[in-house]
């Protein structure tokens, strides 16, 4: 959330009918994510801001709308009317979240994306009543009056916390919450599958390299927009795949059988974003050090490729081929009309 020149975004899997399935991720680029009161703070700023410059641009030229006989705010606003007469009841309110939604996300946006994807996958299951949703804790989501929000709509019992018995056990922050930065627990992308997504994500900038740089085709990293697209690109039709998601979130009862056994404490060996495993890949004992890339098992394995750039790939592996179309590359620049390239 702290990093508004980059391209980011919220992501979700789930394991629908024995498959592994992807949400649409939520974009927030170049965005810093707020919670609801910073929010609203936000909106009464700006609110401000267009009160005291008075005005209002509109079809037909600009109007005072923040006002009403000499009172300011909300209230007077909605009093007003012109405004009313021109725009209805709640566009001031698309005026002012218009305003500011370049700078700023609403974490509330946030949460009804979650809820919204997660209904949307289950749509027609047996679980589509009964599915639970995990979430990491991400304090802006966990607070007071995003609770309270998640309560309003009758969603808060859906997500995994710490619950009844168990609150006790922990320390106040994480009652009715869940402990945050836990690749272990969060099966299916902090352990592997944001790993996956970063892969395929350098593999087919490489790929499409030479590709001319307004090439709607090409993966490029150089601007926060390119980089969600390269982002949402991958993810819609790449990695992590169907059957990595199921072998990530499947080996969540594992993990918790040890969590079990060391009577909730931290477990050695489970820190897998680290790139550390208990067992090595070939099972003949433990991993003793760093898993090297060159030991991964998904090194042994062609990365899927996305159409925008098959052409660029098999111009790649198979040069020598006549048969195949070569995209169009960005072979040289600012060469002078004498010189000749011999390509």
């Amino acid at each position: 959330m702290k990093y508004t020149k980059e391209g980011r975004g919220a992501f979700g899997v789930a394991i629908v009918n024995g498959k592994g399935i992807k949400c649409i991720p939520w974009n927030y680029s170049e965005t810093m994510v707020q919670s609801i009161p910073k929010w609203r703070e936000a909106l009464k700023a700006e609110m401000n801001d267009k009160k005291l410059k008075g005005l209002i641009p509109t079809p037909t030229g600009n109007d005072n709308c923040w006002c009403y006989k000499g009172e300011y705010g909300y209230e007077a606003r909605a009093k007003n009317p012109i405004y009313k007469e021109k725009f209805g009841d709640d566009r001031w309110k698309l005026e002012v979240e218009k305003a500011i939604s370049g700078t700023k996300s609403n974490v509330k946006d946030l949460i009804d994306h979650i809820i919204a994807e997660s209904k949307r996958i289950y749509e027609g299951t047996a679980e589509v009543d009964t599915f639970l949703i995990y979430h990491d804790h991400l304090s802006i989501m966990w607070e007071k009056e995003a609770i309270s929000y998640m309560k309003s709509i009758g969603w808060f019992d859906r997500f995994i916390m710490i619950r009844g018995l168990n609150n006790p056990k922990v320390a106040k922050y994480y009652r009715n919450s869940v402990v945050g930065d836990s690749p272990e627990l969060a099966r299916g992308l902090d352990s592997y599958g944001f790993s996956d997504l970063e892969v395929s994500i350098k593999f087919h900038v490489a790929i499409t390299s030479s590709l001319k740089h307004d090439d709607p085709k090409k993966f490029q990293l150089g601007t926060p927009k390119q980089v969600w697209s390269c982002m949402s690109r991958c993810w819609e039709l790449c990695e992590p795949t169907s059957e990595r998601l199921v072998q990530d979130i499947e080996g969540l009862p594992a993990v918790l059988e040890k969590i079990f056994a060391a009577n909730g404490c931290v477990v050695s060996g489970e820190d897998v974003r680290s790139g550390h495993r208990e067992q090595r890949h070939d099972g003949t004992g433990p991993l003793h050090s760093r898993l090297r890339n060159n030991q991964r098992k998904d090194s042994q394995f062609q990365r899927p490729v996305h159409p925008d750039a098959q052409a660029s790939y098999e111009a790649l592996v198979d040069h020598d081929n006549e048969n195949i179309v070569y995209p169009v590359h960005d072979v040289a620049r600012d060469i002078s009309n004498d010189d000749v390239i011999d390509e």
